[in-house]
């Protein structure tokens, strides 16, 4: 019963963090971290299958959120590994 738990813990703070790093994301005053951007990209990559995940995101974000991250992404191109930001993404759908 105690491992249901904290699954479910780990899986909430996982949205919540992918959640945080989206945000920053698309906030323009702020810039990712190259750490915080492999983070997202393996989040993706881990939860890619998982519809849950994906509805929980994207529905925080929103239509005009998905466009914030996927512009900021873009223009991310000059300054972080590009196959990580191409796994971003592809995330973002």
């Amino acid at each position: 019963m105690t491992a249901f738990f904290a699954a479910e813990w780990e899986w909430a703070a996982t949205i919540e963090e992918a959640q945080r790093i989206v945000g920053v994301l698309e906030d323009p005053t702020q810039t990712p971290s190259d750490a915080e951007l492999e983070r997202l990209a393996g989040f993706f990559y881990e939860h890619a299958d998982d519809e849950e995940f994906s509805y929980f995101l994207l529905s925080d974000l929103g239509p005009d959120g998905l466009i914030k991250a996927n512009q900021a992404v873009v223009e991310l191109q000059d300054h972080a590994d590009l196959d990580v930001l191409v796994r971003i993404q592809e995330g973002l759908g």
